[in-house]
């Protein structure tokens, strides 16, 4: 009697032990359905009110007849800039995902305080979130300006990469996860009577007023205007509308390779 009183005890260890159930693991495309590479100016407004442009780069704010300044080592990385975005389809158990990725360049002075030994190199962002959010962020890009929250699922900077291994980087960081502290920021403004598209993207904490993507933050009074519409008023990349959706569309179907 006994001998079964033991085994009555041990059996709800024996039916927990049982219930091991694996995750499942992001599989992500080896090769990206969209990029966006070409096309793309970088404006911003320069103190004494004039536009200033420059392809794939936001320049700081500065005097626009000072061009010495402009074209110095440390501001012709801008405030923002980027080589290339890079659009991945993921798949994650039964859900589809999507990874964003900017690769851009990155400066600094070996010896800062002499300003000598300028380096450059390609950092790189990652963003990981839903197809869906993406989809419905996308559609709301109109006239009105707009300001879209994509919630972010994972997150992270790269330093010192090569286009050709940034992917293998990030898988070995990507972690999936459901409740996350920073969120994904489309800001968009479609111009009709250029059929251009204004936009920006960037990453905010969900709490603090902390901005992420970009190569420096832009402040007005000590504070941040990542996050408010007024920063269209000062700065705003630009390219056609029929590129902006392009790049961001994707195929009713794809297929995403596990080998």
């Amino acid at each position: 009697m006994m001998r079964y009183f033991i085994l009555f005890l041990f059996c709800p260890f024996l039916v927990f032990a049982q219930l091991r159930e694996n995750r499942p693991l992001p599989i992500v495309a080896k090769t990206p359905s969209s990029e966006l590479a070409d096309s793309i100016t970088g404006w911003s407004l320069s103190k004494d009110g004039q536009w200033m442009s420059k392809e794939k780069t936001i320049y700081p704010r500065l005097i626009s007849r000072d061009e010495e300044n402009y074209e110095n080592k440390e501001n012709r990385l801008g405030i923002d800039n980027f080589e290339k975005l890079l659009l991945y389809p993921v798949k994650y158990g039964q859900d589809t995902l999507m990874l964003l990725v900017k690769l851009y360049t990155s400066g600094s002075y070996k010896y800062p305080v002499t300003k000598r030994g300028w380096h450059t190199q390609i950092d790189a962002y990652y963003y990981l979130f839903r197809k869906a959010e993406l989809q419905a962020a996308v559609r709301k890009a109109d006239t009105a300006l707009q300001l879209s929250k994509i919630s972010l699922m994972d997150g992270g900077l790269l330093s010192n990469v090569k286009e050709k291994k940034v992917l293998k980087e990030i898988l070995e960081r990507l972690r999936v996860r459901e409740r996350y502290d920073r969120v994904l920021m489309l800001m968009t403004q479609r111009i009709a009577k250029t059929e251009s598209m204004r936009f920006h993207i960037f990453s905010l904490h969900r709490v603090f007023p902390d901005v992420e993507g970009v190569y420096k933050d832009f402040k007005l009074r000590g504070r941040t205007v990542y996050g408010n519409k007024i920063l269209f008023d000062y700065m705003y990349y630009e390219t056609t509308d029929k590129i902006f959706r392009r790049f961001f569309s994707l195929p009713k179907s794809f297929e995403v390779e596990t080998e």
